[in-house]
Formats: C-alpha cells, structure tokens, sequence
C-alpha cells in the first residue's frame, strides 16, 4: 500500500514535486550526507518528522542502495509505534489501506470508491476521472483473485497471477482498459520461473473480477 500510493504520486509533476519536499538530506562538516528528514503532514495532531539513516533490511531497498522509494519507507515505518507490525491492533505500518496511507503522505484525505453491487462501473469512473484530473489513482485487489491475461508494455499477451489483497499503481485508464503497475518490479507468470514485467492492461471486466475498490488521493 505504501508503495504503489507514492507510486502513485510519483506519476505527475506535480506530485513528484509533493514529495521531493517532505525530504530534507542532512549533512555533516564534511559535506557528506549522513541521513534524511522525512515529513510525513497526514497524522492526527499534526505532521510527523523521523530521521532516517538506514533501511530496512527486508524492504524495498538494502544497506547499499537506498533510493527514495526505501528512504521513505523506513521513515514510514517508524512513524508507526507498531514498527513493521500489522495496522491493527500493533497500530504498526504492515496490513493498512491506501486511502489512509494516501492521507499520511499528503495531509489530505483519500476517496476509496468501492465495488458496490451490480454498479461495477463506479470504479471505472473513479479511476478515469482521477487520472484525468493527474491525482494519484491505487487500485486495491479483492480476497479472491484470478490467474488473467494481460497486455504487457510491449504489447504481447500473457497469464499473471493477480495477488489477492494487494495495491497497484493505476498509470493510465480510459473506455478501453486499465493500465496498472505492480511496486513489487514483477508480476508471477503460474508455471513459470520468469516473471513478467511490472507494468500491464487489463480489460474492466477483467478489472472488476479482481478488484475491489480504487482509492484517489489528493496532492495539497
């Protein structure tokens, strides 16, 4: 959740903008940069600032190569008294809602727009409307998910498994389809040792079999 919504930010000027400035490198006498404040606006009673001078050893980066997507995080994680535990009842980073992780980022509150009924179509509109508007756009899988062919980027069609109870990025959507990306850099091809590519178009009766519901945020 905490990758595809800044993900999700990151795909507009604007929002790459948003987040470059909750970032502050700090640096020693010897102008070597020795760790980052992170803002984080979205927190009852006001906005949360952690430093940050290492990532998680099992996260997005490792002790080596930390890129922004690692740097925040760690910062994230620690802004939570639960750690890395699950949201509830740690009240920890692990296990929670893009909607209310979009809100952490930004201060501003997320719109979930869920799957109600045979009104499948509210999703779609969600999920257009937002990317026309260049806001960020997370589509969250449901429990139950199916093995789906896919468009790849380079236009070849292929079978991935769609994680059940996992965030992607939604980078594009229109009449036609969605296009989504995975944060974790590859989708399982079943039966497979190779993986696919992140990033995929799916149709939107592919999309409403797998989806639960998409969540908009907002950039201040």
């Amino acid at each position: 959740h905490l990758l595809a919504s800044l993900n999700a930010y990151n795909q507009t000027e604007k929002g790459r903008e948003h987040l470059a400035k909750m970032i502050t490198p700090l640096f020693d006498s010897n102008e070597q940069c020795i760790g980052f404040f992170v803002t984080l606006p979205g927190y009852d009673g006001g906005y949360q600032r952690v430093f940050v001078q290492d990532v998680l050893v099992h996260g997005n980066g490792n002790d080596t190569h930390a890129d922004i997507a690692s740097i925040f995080e760690k910062a994230f994680v620690q802004s939570h008294m639960g750690g890395t535990q699950g949201k509830f009842p740690s009240w920890g980073a692990s296990g929670s809602f893009s909607a209310w992780t979009m809100k952490d980022i930004s201060g501003e509150n997320a719109t979930p727009t869920f799957r109600g009924g045979f009104d499948l179509g509210v999703m779609k509109v969600a999920a257009v409307n937002g990317i026309k508007a260049e806001r960020p756009v997370v589509a969250e899988s449901s429990m139950f998910t199916h093995d789906t062919t896919v468009t790849t980027p380079d236009g070849a069609r292929k079978k991935i498994q769609i994680v059940s109870q996992h965030a992607y990025t939604v980078v594009g959507a229109d009449e036609n389809g969605v296009t989504l990306t995975n944060p974790w850099g590859t989708n399982v091809i079943p039966g497979s040792k190779d993986g696919a590519k992140a990033t995929f178009t799916m149709s939107w009766r592919d999309f409403y079999d797998n989806f639960g519901d998409v969540p908009v945020g907002r950039i201040p």
